[in-house]
């Protein structure tokens, strides 16, 4: 690493393979190259690479090898683990990261990937992430908006399309001077003011330190440019040319899983069973553009994920949730196991409380009960309970 600068090959679009002998492959797919500093900020970087592919920010993953262990793939999500790649490659003028996108393999491919790093976790067992459930649902695609005619808006409705909320995101981007908290406050709001007006817009020469859109329309001179203030996260538009010779207004909206889970986000926060019809409704409504129900779906499973964390990281911290029970409450059980490829297979919990609470309160009798649950990975939930000395149901485990 010279002067403090490592070289980083970011690489997308391939797979591994496992060698012989345990190790890991990387082949295919396309490579961009960029470099890391100990001054490196991990949303900077994630950025970047966000622009090199043109990836959703919120759901791409970094990861790397080690340079003596090439077996288990390492998660790049916080500065900290940045400063620690720098460290573990400070010999080399070079590292490869591997950006994975949340896109699930077909299943014929299912046994060549990688697991996470992941072990058998016992009640006294060293804490080490596990991987998630092999057996999960394929995330929703995404469509183009189509506008069945169920969908269409009687004679009567055409003029409630245009509503207050319409006319609040058409002011999202005002003018030079604007400031925005981040890099992904700036792309959201880009996405809804576009939207409002009805035109398509494409990335020039940005990166983590700028922000460039221009109007896709050939020859239209509309564009802003919004600089990274230094020592900062906010970015505030420099120079605007907010013209339009392209017919703006003329172009079909459209609407991407990412841009759904924006806007039902704040709803999701004050309403957490809003369902996917009411979405289709709301955003008919509010913005005249016609979902599908797998569009409606698939932008709640977005926004749900950018509040409550992914399925796949609530599975990593497994092992620290069982360590911590047995930590901090004496007496329990926590017992987490996997499969034979280290993913998930099944979790047993008993508080102290409820274990002597059975032995010394309650008949001894227990009822099993069974409930499916309904999540991306699948899976059933066990309840032992039992009767307390009044009859009321008492939760053993």
């Amino acid at each position: 690493m010279a002067n403090g600068k490592l070289i980083v090959v970011c690489q997308s679009g391939g797979k591994f393979t496992t060698n012989a002998d345990g190790t890991l492959s990387y082949s295919g797919g396309d490579a961009h190259a960029t470099s890391l500093t100990l001054n490196t900020k991990f949303d900077d970087f994630k950025s970047e690479i966000s622009d090199m592919w043109k990836y959703d920010l919120h759901s791409l993953s970094i990861k790397y090898l080690l340079p003596n262990n090439k077996r288990t793939l390492i998660t790049i999500s916080t500065d900290r683990d940045i400063l620690r790649f720098l460290e573990f490659h400070e010999d080399s003028a070079s590292a490869d990261v591997y950006v994975m996108t949340p896109s699930p393999p077909a299943p014929s491919d299912a046994t060549s990937l990688p697991c996470s790093r992941s072990s058998h976790t016992m009640p006294n067992g060293p804490v080490s992430p596990i991987d998630a459930p092999t057996d999960y649902l394929p995330d929703e695609p995404i469509f183009p908006v189509d506008a069945p005619m169920d969908f269409l808006p009687d004679a009567e409705d055409a003029g409630k399309q245009k509503t207050p909320q319409i006319s609040s995101r058409k002011s999202c981007i005002t003018g030079v001077g604007q400031t925005f908290n981040t890099r992904c406050e700036l792309h959201e709001a880009l996405d809804k003011f576009s939207l409002a007006h009805g035109f398509h817009y494409t990335l020039k020469n940005s990166d983590g330190r700028r922000f460039c859109a221009r109007c896709k329309a050939e020859g239209c001179p509309w564009f802003f440019i919004a600089p990274k203030l230094s020592t900062t996260k906010l970015f505030r538009i420099k120079k605007m040319n907010d013209t339009h010779t392209c017919g703006v207004g003329s172009i079909r909206a459209s609407a991407s899983r990412k841009l759904v889970a924006s806007i039902v986000k704040e709803k999701l926060r004050d309403t957490p069973t809003y369902k996917p019809q009411e979405i289709i409704d709301d955003i008919r409504r509010d913005l005249g553009i016609e979902l599908n129900y797998a569009q409606a779906y698939g932008g709640i499973a977005a926004a749900l994920e950018e509040l409550q964390g992914s399925h796949r990281t609530a599975y990593n911290q497994l092992p620290l949730l069982s360590g911590k029970i047995l930590e901090t409450n004496p007496g329990s059980a926590a017992i987490l196991n996997t499969k034979e490829d280290l993913s998930f297979h099944q979790i047993f919990v008993a508080f102290h409380a409820s274990l002597y609470g059975f032995q010394n309160g309650c008949r001894p009798l227990l009822f099993l009960d069974c409930t499916s649950l309904k999540s991306k990975y699948r899976g059933e939930l066990f309840t032992a309970t039992a009767l307390d000395g009044n009859d009321g149901n008492f939760l053993v485990a």
